[in-house]
C-alpha cells in the first residue's frame, strides 16, 4: 500500500523516524501522543501513563522536529511530516493524546488523519492551554544560556532578560508579534558562545510557538475531550484567564480531577479514564 501527501508518492514504512515507539501491541491500532516542542522542561511522561494502559494500542510519541520551522508555516505544513509517517504505517489511529500546547498540533493532526482514514480518532486533551505571552516569554527565558558563564556574557543575559521582560509588558498581550521580537533580541546578543546553535533553537523554538497561537483549533477542541487537573495557573484555567473569558467553553467536554498538573500523568483515575475514553 502507498498514500499520497502534498502531492508526493511515498512508500509504506513502519519505522517511524518522527516519533518515538512507546509501547509496541500486535494491534493495528494507534495512539498518538503529541507534545510541542519546549525548551524549558523534560516534556510530558507519557511513558508513564502508556504503562497504565496496558497493551491493546500501539502508542507513539512525537519525537524529531517537522522541519517545517519558518515564521510562515501553516499549521499544516509543520504536521504533515508527522502525519504522513502515520500514513505510511497503514495503522488506524484511534485516538490522538495531546499535553499542554501541544492540543494545537494534536487538534491539526486528528483532522489531518480523518482526512485521509475516514473517520476521527478520539481527541484527549491533558491541561491543554493556548499560547499566550506569558508562555512566549518564559520559552525566551528557557533558551537562555544558564549555568556559570564569563563576566561579559553574564552581563549579556541580564540584558536580555530586562529588555525581554520589556517586551513582554509592552505587548498588549498579542503572542506572535512578542515571539518574532524576543527572537530578533536574542540573535543580535553578543559575547554568549555558540551563537548559530543558540539562534537557530531560539527561531525553531518562538517560530513553532507563534504559529500555533495564529492557529485557530477551537472548531477541532469542540469535537475533543479535556481532562483537567485542579492546577489554577495550568491548562484551560490558564487560558480563560489570559483570554478573560472564565466561563468560556473551549473543548466539546471536559472532565475535572482532584490532582495538581504535576501529576495528572502519574494520576491512576487519570489513567484509566483515558483508557476508557479511548476504548469507548
Amino acid at each position: 500500500m502507498r498514500h499520497v501527501l502534498q502531492g508526493v508518492d511515498h512508500p509504506v514504512s513502519n519505522d517511524p523516524k518522527r516519533w518515538n515507539v512507546v509501547r509496541s501491541s500486535p494491534s493495528d491500532e494507534l495512539v498518538l501522543a503529541v507534545d510541542w516542542p519546549s525548551a524549558g522542561n523534560r516534556g510530558p511522561q507519557f511513558e508513564y501513563l502508556a504503562s497504565l494502559l496496558g497493551d491493546r494500542y500501539i502508542v507513539w510519541r512525537t519525537s524529531a522536529g517537522s522541519g517545517h520551522t519558518t515564521w510562515e508555516a501553516t499549521a499544516e505544513a509543520y504536521a504533515g511530516p508527522w502525519v504522513q509517517e502515520v500514513c505510511d504505517s497503514s495503522l488506524k489511529v484511534r485516538a490522538v493524546l495531546a499535553y499542554g500546547v501541544g492540543g494545537t498540533l494534536a487538534a491539526v493532526m486528528s483532522e489531518m488523519v480523518e482526512q485521509r482514514q475516514g473517520d476521527a480518532p478520539r481527541l484527549l486533551l491533558i491541561d491543554p492551554e493556548l499560547v499566550d505571552a506569558d508562555l512566549i516569554y518564559q520559552e525566551f527565558l528557557a533558551l537562555l544560556p544558564d549555568g556559570p558563564l564569563p563576566v561579559t556574557a553574564e552581563k549579556e543575559v541580564q540584558r536580555l532578560r530586562e529588555r525581554g521582560g520589556e517586551l513582554a509588558a509592552e505587548s498588549g498581550g498579542d503572542p506572535a508579534p512578542l515571539a518574532a521580537q524576543l527572537y530578533a533580541l536574542l540573535a543580535s546578543a553578543d559575547g554568549l558562545g555558540a551563537e548559530g546553535r543558540t539562534t537557530a533553537r531560539a527561531e525553531a523554538r518562538l517560530a513553532t510557538l507563534a504559529l500555533a497561537e495564529r492557529t485557530d483549533v477551537t472548531r477541532i477542541w469542540g469535537k475533543g475531550t479535556a481532562l483537567s487537573s485542579s492546577s489554577s495557573k495550568r491548562g484551560l484555567s490558564r487560558t480563560r484567564a489570559s483570554l478573560l473569558l472564565p466561563e468560556a467553553e473551549l473543548v466539546g467536554r471536559e472532565l475535572n480531577f482532584a490532582v495538581d498538573h504535576s501529576e495528572i500523568f502519574k494520576d491512576e483515575t487519570v489513567a484509566r479514564t483515558v483508557s476508557e475514553l479511548i476504548s469507548a
